[in-house]
C-alpha cells in the first residue's frame, strides 16, 4: 500500500513512537462505500488540507496514510507526529439514536477490529487519554479529535465525533 492522500507528511526521521489513536467523525452520510470515497476525497483536486490514516464505513477500513507517514488530521502537529488518526462514517451531531443504528453499528464493529490490530501492534492500551496525559508527551491510549481540541486549547478546533458518539463502548469491546 502507499499513501494516497494529498495532504500529509512523509514520516522518515520524523514520526515520533506512535502512542495515540484519535477517533474522528467524517462528518459524512451513513451511505454504502464511504470508505472508499473518503479516501477519493482526500486524494482528490479538491482535497482539504488534511488527512487521516484510516477511513471506516459500515464494511470497510481503507487506509489513506500509512502508518509511518504523518496524516495532517488534529490541527497540532504535535499530536500528529504521535498519533494514528480514523475517520469514522458519522457526524458529531448525531444523536445515541443514529450512533446505535444498524449502519453506526457496522462502523463501530470495524473501528473496533482496526483499533485491536492498532493496539496490539503499538502497544497502546483501550482507554481514553485525559487532557493531561495528551499533552504528557507520554501516555498511550485512545481520545477524540475533541479531546485534543480541548487539550491544546485549539481556538475554533473539532467537536468531533461529539459527545453521543459511543467511544467507551469502543474502548470496551476493544478490551474484549
Amino acid at each position: 500500500m502507499t499513501t494516497t492522500a494529498k495532504n500529509y507528511t512523509k514520516g522518515a526521521g520524523l514520526r515520533k513512537p506512535i502512542r495515540m489513536i484519535v477517533l474522528h467523525s467524517a462528518e459524512n452520510q451513513q451511505l454504502p462505500g464511504q470508505a472508499k470515497h473518503l479516501v477519493e476525497w482526500f486524494a482528490g483536486p479538491t482535497a482539504p488540507q488534511s488527512s487521516a490514516h484510516y477511513m471506516v464505513d459500515n464494511a470497510n477500513v481503507v487506509q489513506s496514510v500509512l502508518d509511518t507517514d504523518v496524516a495532517w488530521a488534529v490541527g497540532v502537529w504535535q499530536a500528529n507526529l504521535e498519533s494514528i488518526s480514523i475517520e469514522m462514517t458519522g457526524q458529531a451531531s448525531f444523536t445515541t439514536a443514529q450512533w446505535t443504528n444498524a449502519y453506526s453499528q457496522g462502523v463501530i464493529e470495524q473501528v473496533v477490529t482496526l483499533g485491536k490490530r492498532l493496539s496490539q501492534q503499538y502497544t497502546i492500551p483501550p482507554v481514553r487519554l485525559t487532557t493531561a496525559q495528551i499533552l504528557d508527551g507520554k501516555t498511550k491510549g485512545f481520545c477524540t479529535h475533541a479531546d485534543i481540541t480541548a487539550a491544546y486549547k485549539v481556538v475554533g478546533g473539532h467537536t468531533d465525533p461529539g459527545p453521543n458518539a459511543p467511544v467507551q463502548t469502543i474502548l470496551d469491546k476493544i478490551k474484549g
